[in-house]
């Protein structure tokens, strides 16, 4: 995670802990904070605005597993709109579910109307699982296949069945001894109906299910 930083020589408010900013030209658009977390499988990215003018929106932009913070390598991955011109302070959010065990690097490209634009400080997240989590799969509803994430903190055994809607076993997914860190598994639901089905990851001590959705 990154927190707010006192920059005295970023007047437009851009300062977060460990950035490296880079400014193209002066847009009226201040930001007062811009964290990212690790959240349950995913990566939260959240900005706060206390003022705009002619805001656009912002291009997420993100880095991953190096420390040349250069022009080369960033990549687009979404984009939010902003809220044009107000003197109201905006809460924006963004969720980064493309992630592994990895160190990630992010920026925000804000863009104005009249296609000027400015880049925040960066913020960095190291991503290093410590509990077991399944997470829920996507997309959901999902036809044919859908993916499962889910996180090992240790070397363990683990095992994903899949289930009816009344607890019957259908099939075991994954039966593997698996390293740490966060890993996806595709289910493809080709040879099932339509309808709800449990998903049941095992591993050491710990057991969790999820429902998933099969709309065909």
């Amino acid at each position: 995670t990154a927190s707010l930083s006192n920059n005295p020589n970023n007047l437009m408010g851009w300062g977060i802990v460990n950035t490296f900013a880079a400014v193209q030209s002066i847009v009226p658009v201040e930001l007062t904070s811009f964290t990212a977390a690790y959240e349950s499988g995913v990566i939260v990215l959240e900005w706060i605005t206390n003022t705009e003018t002619n805001n656009s929106g912002f291009d997420i932009e993100r880095k991953v597993g190096t420390n040349n913070l250069e022009e080369d390598n960033w990549m687009k991955i979404g984009f939010v709109a902003g809220s044009g011109t107000t003197t109201e302070p905006k809460n924006y959010s963004f969720v980064d579910d493309n992630i592994a065990v990895e160190r990630y690097f992010y920026r925000l490209k804000q863009i104005d109307y009249d296609s000027n634009f400015k880049y925040s400080s960066i913020v960095e997240v190291n991503i290093y699982p410590t509990e077991f989590v399944l997470s829920q799969n996507y997309p959901n509803p999902f036809n044919p296949s859908t993916k499962i994430r889910f996180a090992v903190p240790e070397k363990s055994s683990v095992k994903i069945y899949l289930h009816d809607i009344l607890g019957s076993e259908i099939a075991v997914i994954l039966d593997e001894e698996v390293n740490p860190g966060i890993k996806e598994i595709e289910l493809n639901g080709s040879n099932l109906a339509s309808g709800v089905y449990l998903v049941r990851m095992v591993a050491n001590n710990y057991q969790q299910t999820i429902k998933i959705s099969l709309l065909k």
